[in-house]
C-alpha cells in the first residue's frame, strides 16, 4: 500500500502540473470543489464536462506512461524502491517489455473495476494482483 501510495503521489502531482499548464493555456478549469460531492463530479463526468475528462484523460495517460516505463526500464517504479521491492517474472528474471505493458494493462483493468483487482492480493496466498497474474510477474523483496 505504502508503494502505491508513494507512485500515486507521483502521478498525481505530475498530473495536477500538467492539468493546471493545459487548463492555463487553453483557459479551461476544473469546477470549483468547495462544495462539491462526489454526485457533482459524476455528474460533470457524465455530461461530458471537457475539464474534467481532460483531467481523467491527464491522469490515466500519465499513469499509464509512468508504469510501463519504470516498469520496463528499471523493472520497478520509484515506491517500489523506496521500499527494496522489485519485479520479477516466473523464472525470477527481471520482466521485459512486453510483461510490462501486461503489467500497466492490468492496472487499468483494476482501477476500471474500483480496485477489485488490487484487493485480491489481500486474499492471494502469493500476495499478488490481478495485474501480476495477467503478467505473470511477482513482487519481491530484496536482490
Amino acid at each position: 500500500v505504502l508503494q502505491a501510495l508513494v507512485d500515486l503521489t507521483l502521478v498525481l502531482g505530475l498530473s495536477a502540473l500538467v492539468t493546471f499548464l493545459g487548463g492555463a493555456l487553453t483557459r479551461m478549469a476544473l469546477p470549483p470543489a468547495r462544495n462539491a460531492g462526489l454526485d457533482t463530479w459524476l455528474d460533470l463526468v457524465i455530461s461530458r464536462d471537457p475539464a474534467v475528462l481532460g483531467t481523467l484523460a491527464v491522469v490515466v495517460a500519465l499513469g499509464t506512461v509512468y508504469l510501463f516505463t519504470l516498469q520496463t526500464a528499471l523493472g520497478r517504479t520509484p515506491g517500489m524502491a523506496l521500499l527494496g521491492l522489485r519485479m520479477i517474472d516466473v523464472h525470477g528474471y527481471e520482466p521485459g517489455p512486453a510483461r510490462a505493458a501486461l503489467r500497466t494493462i492490468g492496472y487499468l483493468v483494476c482501477v476500471g473495476t474500483i480496485g477489485l483487482g488490487f484487493a485480491w492480493v489481500g486474499f492471494s496466498s502469493e500476495r499478488r494482483g490481478l495485474h501480476d497474474f495477467l503478467a505473470g510477474t511477482y513482487i519481491v523483496k530484496g536482490r
